[in-house]
């Protein structure tokens, strides 16, 4: 398992984000982060990718949407996987609430030795953003991360 617990703003509703991840699991068996963003398998396989992202949208005017997909081998658009995209939509702010959403996916992908893959994402509004909520004092909680991802190989029983 993967996950980031920091932040993600974007600076542009025009621009693809890697979602970057700044802490691994220890028990994230030969998947790993390098470079920040691209998460690395060092074995041959199927695997099925999944990842729950905490939106958060501050603008009280009306809900924003925001797109993420996958990216593979490629830090450029070509990279992209085509059918891999998912919109959701984060509720506007209200009675003094920010507006806020989980996303989650799962998708299947088979991967080579070496391979990487990019979670990316692009917002249609500035003031919605990849939350990471602070750990609670009462009751003690701990603290949500802005983005979890978990690669889990699938095994054939054929």
């Amino acid at each position: 398992m993967l996950f980031r617990s920091a932040t993600q703003t974007a600076a542009s509703v025009t621009v693809a984000y890697p979602i970057s991840f700044n802490n691994t699991d220890p028990n994230s068996n030969q998947v790993s982060i390098v470079a920040g963003n691209q998460i690395t398998f060092a074995q041959s396989g199927t695997y099925n990718l999944q990842y729950s992202v905490q939106f958060t949208n501050t603008d009280t005017g009306s809900p924003t949407n925001v797109n993420i997909w996958f990216r593979k081998n490629d830090t450029g658009s070509t990279g992209d996987i085509p059918d891999s995209a998912s919109q959701f939509t984060v509720p506007a702010a209200h009675g003094g609430v920010h507006g806020q959403l989980i996303g989650s996916i799962n998708y299947i992908v088979e991967t080579n030795a070496g391979d990487y893959f990019q979670l990316m994402w692009q917002t249609e509004a500035l003031t919605t953003y990849l939350e990471t909520i602070p750990a609670g004092t009462s009751p003690t909680t701990p603290v949500s991360p802005c983005v979890i991802f978990t690669a889990t190989p699938i095994v054939s029983t054929v």
